[in-house]
């Protein structure tokens, strides 16, 4: 237990040296704000704002991820309300278009979810690098209590992602197949349209065969879909 005291104590007097040395230099201490919330550690991000840390700043990395982006994927509901309360752009992008709550989305993150809805985060904001909605990240990563609270705030159940594909055709993109099936009966029971083909001419009862899910296939045949696929 020392250790683990020591090793923070560190880590925030290393994050909090680093935005003094940036402030010194003329440097925007940007770094500083993504290393507390990587380390997850409430004490350091708070002290690091006060002492001039860029809310908004973007991991070096490469990725464009911010602050407030990892924050709402590890679910750390405590930072997320710590940086949006100093003014984060809840609708910042990442790299790949995605925002904190595309990110929460895909981990099944509810409680963020719904602190950043309430600060203005976009139902239908579009990720410019495969066109995913929110609702697509949860459908296709299984998470059904996701799908069902953006669907009640709103979330457009048709929409269609840059392949063509709706969040019904994603969700058969998930590994374990009683998640796969939550999402897609949920998504039917709230009357998302079966019929739309994505950009190859797929139905979702021609992914589901073609993917091999029987279950999800009977259940679309049951409605009387059609299993037109590409080429037919």
């Amino acid at each position: 237990m020392r250790s683990v005291k020591l090793q923070v104590v560190v880590t925030c007097v290393a994050i909090c040296f680093c935005v003094v040395v940036f402030s010194v230099r003329g440097l925007p201490p940007t770094r500083p704000v993504c290393w507390a919330v990587i380390y997850m550690d409430m004490g350091c991000l708070y002290r690091v704002l006060n002492w001039g840390g860029d809310v908004d700043a973007q991991h070096p990395g490469g990725t464009g991820e911010r602050g407030l982006t990892m924050a709402a994927s590890r679910g750390e509901l405590r930072l997320v309300t710590l940086l949006l309360a100093r003014g984060a752009n809840v609708n910042a992008e990442d790299r790949l278009g995605f925002t904190a709550l595309h990110r929460a989305a895909y981990a099944d993150h509810v409680h963020v979810a719904e602190v950043l809805m309430r600060h203005g985060a976009d139902v239908g904001a579009i990720a410019h690098d495969n066109g995913y909605t929110p609702l697509h990240c949860a459908a296709s990563f299984g998470c059904s209590a996701m799908v069902a609270f953006l669907l009640d705030h709103g979330a457009s159940i048709d929409a269609r992602d840059a392949m063509g594909r709706t969040p019904v055709h994603v969700a058969m993109l998930h590994w374990e197949k009683d998640a796969m099936w939550q999402v897609v009966s949920l998504l039917i029971r709230r009357g998302a349209d079966t019929s739309i083909q994505d950009d190859e001419g797929r139905t979702p009862l021609a992914t589901a065969v073609e993917r091999g899910h029987a279950a999800i296939a009977d259940l679309l045949r049951n409605r009387g879909e059609s299993e037109q696929c590409p080429g037919e």
